[in-house]
């Protein structure tokens, strides 16, 4: 990609992307640049969200009321 796009700006794009093939009224030449857009796009996405994945954090308090942050490995589990 040109630049850094946020995940926000590649959705959009692949959104954009998918109404135009839907719409089925573009040459075929157009619909594979578009193919190749998309899958480089969804890669992008798909790095970002893993990339976020790893980083987030749950601030905890234990039973004497100090703050732990414990960080979260995948969406739904959580590590020690």
């Amino acid at each position: 990609m040109d630049k850094e796009k946020s995940f926000e700006e590649a959705i959009k794009e692949l959104e954009e992307i998918t109404e135009k093939m839907e719409k089925g009224e573009i040459p075929l030449d157009e619909s594979i640049e578009l193919y190749k857009k998309a899958k480089t796009l969804i890669k992008f996405c798909e790095d970002k969200l893993s990339n976020v994945e790893k980083t987030i954090k749950e601030l905890t308090r234990d039973e004497d009321g100090n703050f732990h942050i414990k960080e979260i490995e995948e969406l739904g589990g959580e590590t020690d």
